[in-house]
């Protein structure tokens, strides 16, 4: 929520209804380490709840959406069990929140399927090594982990959305930034990790180029040797075994 107004970034809770006539409430946590491991500049306007202030939040939102008729609650969360602090994580959180029936998690990038305090806790690990699939069977949640690619329908609609996105956002990596009249040398050995290379001059002259853009006082100190440093032989400035060749560079190719 907003440090100043106390008002929430997300809608609270989402209530769908199956053609079952089965009423599934939806409602989210994050973990509060969020403050700490996002960009400041993107979290710097909001709080996040922590310990008991998140147990509070989880179990009034549980309240609501039984309150609205909802057969299953389900919270999706990016808490995990690595988070410092008592209620800080999942589990711990289950057992003094009642009434939940399905928690999907993550942040921790396991692979969980456990029941605790009564609700099923499930993640899929990370890196889309799996898809979750949560099955309702006579109101109880059954998990399912499928691995990536071993399910090879496509549907339709879904497969249309994923064009048009795909369509707008190649038209944005094939914006041109530049052009260089000569390949940039970007490998590994020979290359940026044994010597000098035309690629690594170009990183650190634009180091350069940057600070005195930004403050000509605050860094007008030797950048001979700060580019020297950035060019030593086993320095980790340039990706390993990039290219960039003569011709017009891309954000794709950048």
């Amino acid at each position: 929520m907003r440090r100043d107004n106390g008002e929430r970034r997300f809608a609270a809770n989402k209530v769908f209804e199956l053609a079952s006539g089965t009423k599934v409430g939806f409602f989210g946590l994050t973990t509060p380490a969020t403050s700490t491991s996002a960009s400041p500049k993107d979290v710097e306007p909001f709080r996040f709840l922590q310990d008991d202030e998140l147990v509070s939040c989880a179990q009034s939102q549980v309240d609501e959406l039984r309150g609205k008729g909802c057969d299953l609650v389900v919270c999706v969360g990016h808490i995990g069990n690595n988070t410092n602090g008592e209620l800080n994580n999942s589990r711990a959180l289950l057992q003094h929140v009642k009434g939940i029936d399905l928690f999907i998690d993550g942040h921790d990038h396991q692979e969980v399927e456990e029941e605790v305090a009564g609700t099923l806790l499930v993640e899929t690990g990370c890196c889309l090594h799996n898809i979750g699939v949560v099955a309702i069977d006579e109101g109880a949640p059954k998990n399912e982990l499928v691995a990536y690619g071993s399910f090879d329908k496509v549907d339709k609609s879904v497969q249309a959305v994923i064009d048009q996105e795909n369509e707008r956002v190649q038209s944005q990596l094939n914006v041109v930034l530049g052009s260089t009249p000569f390949l940039l040398d970007g490998n590994r050995v020979p290359g940026v990790r044994t010597q000098e290379a035309n690629l690594g001059d170009f990183i650190a002259d634009a180091y350069k180029w940057t600070a005195e853009a930004q403050s000509p006082v605050m860094f007008s100190f030797d950048y001979e040797a700060i580019s020297s440093y950035l060019i030593t032989p086993c320095n980790h400035t340039v990706p390993s075994a990039y290219v960039e060749p003569q011709g017009r560079i891309t954000i794709l190719g950048a």
